[in-house]
């Protein structure tokens, strides 16, 4: 039975219709509660049905792109314009493969089983959080997402920053000339440099070794040694470690090709030509200033025990000047005395580069003017916080070695490094942009956030204004 009659129940109708009674004001100010309550409900329910999917990064680790070709990523915009317009046109074409966050990057995914143990195409695994896509675990690197939430903001600002043609603030230097294993070529050989190249790796920090009739080679002296014992063509068992003693000719013989262990003198020349085919050569400017080797493709060259004389280094910079690559071949000092032996008795023009090393002294002291002759600081990953917060206000380049782990990527990223060494350098650079594309997307949730937490303030600036005219109004709302 119906309470009232029929024209009672359509009077309190009338009174609680929406608007009825209300002013145009009042009623705008609930139109824009309810637009943004239902801006606030969008972003909440995207936020429980996933995010963008992550990018798989395979393409960046295996240099393949959607169709199947090679990718060949270059440094940053560098200094380097003889003519503007040519240079421009050599760093497009060099750099046309380039990686994109999305796209032909997550479709190069290469399918392969979990645990397949190939490093730089591993297996696939769902990353965490519901409706994120799979991604690339790396052999060695399952525990890269844990050390990527651990990332404070600052760092990831540091990985995130993207300036013109450089995909990554962080750069990744190739030690000893390794590359991933499936690519099929030897660590150090002439091969190896040609397939960096074209994965984007344009730094390499490589070690010397000097014959006894003044010959140098890339290589340090354990890779050289496993050589030739597999080779088993009758070289000794200390033959790399007393290279110095042994002459080039029967180092060859012993199984030391020329493609694998190139000299010092080849090597060189091979960047030159390969700079300068990509537009990436740098030529001295007044008006462009110093090298910047933030960016600038550079040959670290690490001349192990008898091989640090001022003969041999004069014959490098030799060799460097006559191909114009001066400004790309570093040279490592690790000792006062090595420093003033280039000083004092060399003829040396080239970046020097300081090294430190952490069971010597993890927290030296840096001295400013100590420094001023290096280029870049050249620091083992594992020195004291101290030393790194302090090389942070040195203005220098600081490269980090050697970094092959999550865990000391992430300390690497933390101390804003200029650049990290590491022995799987593909495989590092992979992570380094699948971690720039994440601090990109935790930017843009913040930001979504920041953004939903004023339209909450809005729309209970609007309820109270609301109150207030309602108090305002006899007969309003209650």
């Amino acid at each position: 039975m119906m309470n009232g009659s029929a024209p009672g129940a359509a009077r309190r109708a009338r009174r609680s219709a929406p608007g009825s009674g209300l002013s145009a004001r009042q009623r705008l100010l609930i139109s824009a509660v309810a637009a943004a309550l239902g801006l606030l409900s969008a972003w909440a329910w995207s936020q429980r049905t996933g995010a963008p999917a992550q990018h798989s990064l395979a393409a960046a680790a295996t240099g393949g792109d959607a169709g199947g070709g090679t990718t060949t990523e270059q440094p940053k915009h560098l200094h380097v314009k003889p003519q503007k317009q040519q240079q421009q046109a050599a760093k497009q074409h060099a750099a046309g493969g380039q990686h994109k966050r999305g796209g032909a990057a997550q479709q190069q995914q290469q399918h392969k089983p979990a645990g397949s143990g190939v490093a730089g195409a591993g297996g696939k695994h769902e990353a965490a959080g519901a409706g994120a896509a799979h991604a690339v675990v790396h052999v060695g690197m399952e525990d890269e997402r844990l050390w990527f939430d651990k990332l404070s903001a600052q760092a990831c600002s540091h990985v995130e920053a993207v300036r013109v043609g450089h995909v990554e603030a962080v750069r990744v230097c190739s030690h000893r000339g390794r590359v991933a294993p499936e690519e099929g070529v030897a660590a150090g050989s002439l091969p190896a440099y040609g397939v960096l190249q074209k994965r984007g790796i344009w730094c390499y920090d490589i070690d010397f070794i000097l014959t006894s009739d003044g010959s140098l080679l890339a290589t340090h002296p354990s890779d050289m040694q496993a050589a030739i014992d597999a080779a088993g063509k009758g070289g000794s068992k200390d033959m790399a470690a007393r290279s110095h003693e042994h002459p080039l000719a029967d180092i060859r013989a012993a199984g030391a090709d020329e493609e694998r262990f190139p000299t010092a003198e080849t090597l060189i020349k091979a960047l030159a030509a390969s700079l300068t085919e990509a537009g990436l050569l740098w030529q001295p400017s007044k008006a462009e200033g110093a090298p910047d080797y933030t960016e600038l493709p550079v040959l670290l060259m690490d001349l192990k025990g008898p091989a640090f004389t001022a003969a041999i280094i004069n014959a490098i910079a030799s060799v460097a000047e006559s191909v114009s690559a001066a400004a790309h071949v570093a040279l490592f000092t690790t000792t006062p005395q090595q420093l003033e032996l280039v000083q004092q008795q060399t003829q040396w023009k080239g970046p020097l580069i300081k090294a430190y090393m952490d069971r010597e002294d993890p927290a030296p002291l840096l001295r400013v003017v100590e420094l001023a002759p290096f280029a870049m600081l050249g620091p083992s990953i594992k020195m004291a916080d101290s030393f790194f917060a302090a090389a942070s206000h040195v203005g220098k380049p600081v490269l980090a070695w050697t970094v092959d782990s999550p865990g000391d990527l992430h300390r690497a990223a933390e101390a804003g490094v200029s650049a990290v060494i590491s022995n799987r350098p593909q495989v590092l650079r992979a992570v380094l942009l699948d971690w720039r594309d994440r601090c990109s997307e935790r930017q843009r949730r913040q930001l979504q956030a920041h953004r939903a937490l004023r339209g909450g303030a809005a729309v209970r600036q609007a309820q109270q204004e609301g109150q207030r005219q309602r108090q305002l109004q006899p007969g309003g709302w209650p």
